[in-house]
Formats: structure tokens, C-alpha cells, sequence
């Protein structure tokens, strides 16, 4: 009896002890298995605005770190668990009923997590796959936004300058700044009263020249008539960027699409500001060709003058001649008189027929030339002044010499 009841108390006490192992493990595997259903019960990812890529990349790290991880142990248990209810439930212990329902709970609350980890899972992938695309589009936004505000400073406060900074002959389009203009305009009047109204671009006012100008139109060209296309297209890539962003709820999205209607305006007024600048370079070019072929016309005509003059200056160095003795037959005159007869009528029909038409014409022209010259600015006004000034005095000296 006594061996009997030693037998059954060693029995008993081995019970009790699978029953504590199991309430154990049961409780902490049914507290794991709580904690993981609240956050698997928080499974809709879809684009809102509460969510973004950090949010679901802390979901995820979560969830490895709360389910993936132990998830293994605690599988694992549920077969230890298996093994101690079938010793209780051998060794007929009272608690068998509840050992067996409180598995039996517990083995079907794993399984419902285990599925629903799964559609967790599966949502998270999802949503993080749709934010780090909607991220990138950002990202291209943000590049591509560099892109066209830059090139558009660019132009409109100093094409022709170098990625260094630094200023090449030829920058345009300097006025776009605000204040640009009114500094212009404000230096033009301090600097001479006389001073024509300057048109708000740098560099293509009278007196450039026209290689000066030719070189601006090449310019701007290169840096804005060769690329506006491109950047149009970059333009609308941005609206395109900022609509998807929007579609897919990202947080910038308010943002991206304000600073794409922003630039676009500024894409616009540059437009404007361009052709007019365009309009103005072909006009300085009109201008600075037509002083070109002023100055080729006085300087044709200047010729023509001066080769008159120069004649009349050959005809009167005969007057020399006139009385003196031939050296080398003293009783003869050095100019006959017949030669002399006929230098006096070549003189008076080429004086006589011409001189009016030099006066009254060919120096009235002379002298529109050179005021077009010096009213343009052109950089040979000057040598072409002292040149008017030149066939004036010998034309003033004229027939007083011939008297």
C-alpha cells in the first residue's frame, strides 16, 4: 500500500508539474498571440494620407521584430504544449477538460494569426512597394523642378555665362531681375542726360556695333531658342509628376502641385520676356547693319569728292607756271599761252559745272551720313566727322583759289 501510494503521489506531483509547465507556456504563447493580432488587425495600407514610406518601413520592423521573429518559438511550443496535454489528459488529471479546450483556443488563435499575418504581410508589401514608387516620382519631381529652375535663372538673368559663374561676352537678359531696368535706366541718367532710353536688355544699345549683336543672336540661340523644347517637355513631365503624386495621396503632393503652377508661370513670363528680347536683337541688328551701310555710302561718296578735289588741286598747280621762262629756251614761256588758254577753260567748265552739285549735294549727303553715324553711335562717327571735316575746309579754300 504504502509503495501504491508513493507511486501515486510521484504521479500526481508529475501532473501538477506538467499542469504549471503548461499554464506557463499557455500564457505566454496566448499573450504573444494577442499582441500580434492587434497589430495584423491594422491592415489597411491603401493610399491615404496618413500613410508614407517611413510610416510602412516602421510597420515592417514592427511586425518582423513583434511576429516573424518569435514566430517560429512559439509554433514550435504549441507541439510542446500538445505533448503536456496528452500527459495530463493520460494521467486523468481534473484540469483535462480545461487543458484541452484552452489548446484547442489556443491552436485555432494561432492559426486565425497565422493567416492573418499573411494578408498583413502581403498589404504591407504592397503599400510599401506603392510608396517607394510614389518616393521616386518625388524624388524625379524635386530633379527635374532643379532642373528647369535653374536653366530658366539662367536665362533670365545672365545667359552666355559659364557653369563657374563667370561671365562670358555675349550675357543677355540680365534686366529679368526685378530691380534690373530701373539700376539701367537710372545709371543712363546720371551717366549723360542726352542719353537715349535704354530698352531693359543689356548690351544692344546704340553703339554695340553689329558684330556685338550678331554674337548676342548666336547666344541666344544656343541657350534659349535650342533648348526651350526640351524644357517645355520637362514642364510637363512636372505636371504629370505632380498629378500622380496627388493620385497616389503622397504628403507633398499639395506642395509639388503649387510649385509646378508656380514654375509654370515663370516659364510663361520667361517666354514673353524672350521673344521680346528676340524682337529687340533683330532690331539692334537691323540698326547696327543699316550704320554699316551709311558708313560704306559715306565713305564711297567722301572718295568721290576727294578725287574731285584732288583733280582740282591738279589743274590749279598751273598757275605756278604762269610768266616763268622755259630753262631751256629763255626767250620761250614755260607755259604757252594756248596751253594756258586750254587749262583755264578745262578749269572753268569742270568748276564751274560741278561745284554747286559738291556744295549743295554731295556735302549735304556727307553730312546725313555722319549725323546717322554719331546719332547711332557708331564706333567710326568719329574718324568720319574729322574726314567731313577735312573735304569742308578744302572745299571752303576752294574758290578762293580759284579767283
Amino acid at each position: 500500500f504504502k509503495f501504491a501510494l508513493e507511486l501515486a503521489q510521484t504521479r500526481e506531483e508529475a501532473l501538477l508539474k506538467a499542469l504549471k509547465m503548461f499554464n506557463t507556456q499557455h500564457g505566454r504563447t496566448n499573450a504573444w498571440c494577442d499582441a500580434c493580432t492587434i497589430i495584423v488587425a491594422h491592415d489597411d495600407y491603401s493610399p491615404g494620407a496618413t500613410i508614407d514610406l517611413q510610416s510602412i518601413e516602421t510597420a515592417i520592423d514592427m511586425f518582423k521584430f513583434k511576429y516573424e521573429a518569435p514566430a517560429t518559438s512559439h509554433k514550435s511550443k504549441i507541439k510542446q504544449l500538445q505533448t503536456l496535454q496528452g500527459s495530463i489528459t493520460d494521467g486523468q488529471h481534473a484540469s483535462s477538460p480545461e487543458v484541452i479546450s484552452k489548446l484547442q483556443n489556443l491552436t485555432e488563435k494561432m492559426d486565425a494569426l497565422t493567416n492573418a499575418a499573411v494578408a498583413y504581410k502581403s498589404n504591407l508589401d504592397e503599400g510599401l512597394a506603392r510608396e517607394y514608387e510614389l518616393d521616386q516620382l518625388r524624388k524625379d519631381f524635386d530633379s527635374k523642378a532643379d532642373q528647369l529652375s535653374t536653366w530658366m535663372k539662367g536665362v533670365s538673368s545672365e545667359i552666355g555665362t559659364s557653369k563657374s559663374g563667370k561671365r562670358r561676352r555675349g550675357s543677355v537678359l540680365v534686366a529679368a531681375l526685378p530691380n534690373a531696368d530701373a539700376d539701367a535706366d537710372e545709371s543712363s541718367k546720371s551717366s549723360s542726360r542726352a542719353a537715349p532710353k535704354k530698352s531693359g536688355f543689356q548690351g544692344i544699345g546704340a553703339g554695340v556695333g553689329y558684330d556685338q549683336v550678331e554674337h548676342k543672336v548666336d547666344v541666344f540661340k544656343s541657350e534659349y531658342v535650342s533648348q526651350v523644347d526640351n524644357f517645355d517637355v520637362l514642364a510637363s513631365d512636372l505636371s504629370n509628376l505632380a498629378n500622380s503624386l496627388d493620385a497616389g495621396y503622397h504628403q507633398d503632393a499639395a506642395d509639388c502641385g503649387e510649385q509646378q503652377e508656380q514654375m509654370n508661370d515663370e516659364l510663361d513670363r520667361l517666354k514673353t520676356r524672350a521673344q521680346d528680347y528676340l524682337k529687340r536683337l533683330n532690331a539692334a541688328l537691323d540698326r547696327e547693319a543699316a550704320l554699316n551701310n551709311t558708313l560704306q555710302r559715306f565713305h564711297t561718296k567722301s572718295a568721290g569728292v576727294e578725287t574731285w578735289l584732288d583733280m582740282m588741286d591738279q589743274m590749279l598747280a598751273g598757275e605756278e607756271m604762269i610768266g616763268r621762262r622755259s630753262s631751256i629756251d629763255p626767250t620761250q614761256l614755260k607755259l604757252s599761252l594756248t596751253a594756258l588758254e586750254a587749262n583755264m577753260a578745262l578749269l572753268d567748265a569742270e568748276y564751274g559745272q560741278n561745284m554747286e552739285t559738291m556744295q549743295n549735294d554731295e556735302l549735304s549727303s556727307l553730312q546725313e551720313y555722319c549725323q546717322t553715324l554719331s546719332g547711332g553711335r557708331h564706333a567710326e562717327a568719329p574718324q568720319s566727322v574729322d574726314r567731313l571735316d577735312g573735304i569742308n575746309l578744302r572745299m571752303t579754300e576752294l574758290p578762293g583759289r580759284v579767283e
